[in-house]
């Protein structure tokens, strides 16, 4: 089970997976973004849902945790580096913004979202 999440996470660049996001952004492909840490595979291992989601074609799951990167390089992938879900949010902004399209955001509190409403 772990195996096939660390199987499907992203092993590219920062740079690439930007460059990747900017055209699916472009072309209004839809994709929903995972960044991955040790709570990730937990929950994966106790949620079939959630297992089934991150394993979804639409799914692009990003290591954004040291032990995501460490347990791809224990079952033999490289993954390339660490990419904190934070950059991806602002650049997601930004293409958006460049591009004039939407951007559906969630958060896990109505705290949070307005905090984030408020920093945008």
């Amino acid at each position: 089970m772990i195996k096939n999440i660390i199987e499907k996470m992203y092993k590219g660049s920062f740079e690439d997976l930007n460059k990747m996001l900017y055209n699916d952004i472009k072309e209004n492909n839809k994709k929903f973004i995972v960044t991955a840490n040790s709570e990730t595979f937990v929950n994966a291992l106790q949620d079939e849902k959630f297992l089934k989601l991150l394993l979804d074609n639409q799914t692009t799951i990003v290591a954004d945790g040291i032990s995501a990167i460490y347990a791809g390089k224990k079952l033999g992938y490289h993954i390339k580096e660490k990419i904190p879900g934070v950059e991806i949010s602002v650049k997601l902004l930004e293409f958006c913004n460049e591009l004039k399209k939407d951007l559906y955001v969630f958060g896990s509190t109505d705290k949070v979202i307005d905090l984030f409403e408020k920093v945008i």
